[in-house]
């Protein structure tokens, strides 16, 4: 069973006629890519950048916020 993200992939790899090889190393490097910006993401907010990020966020919410009143 595929997930959303991998059925468009899959989509996408055939409409391309990519050989099956090239997707998975594709689909193995993305992979990787998301984990890797997820544990630099982790990482961001354990250290000391935390206060700066959660200022961030909030500062980012409330832009949406004030986006939706305009």
């Amino acid at each position: 069973m595929y997930s959303i993200q991998e059925f468009i992939l899959l989509i996408e790899a055939k409409k391309l006629h990519v050989s099956r090889s090239t997707f998975n190393f594709f689909t193995c490097s993305l992979h990787f890519m998301v984990s890797h910006f997820f544990l630099m993401f982790h990482m961001s907010f354990v250290n000391s950048f935390r206060p700066r990020f959660d200022e961030y966020i909030s500062n980012l919410i409330g832009l949406i916020h004030i986006n939706k009143h305009l």
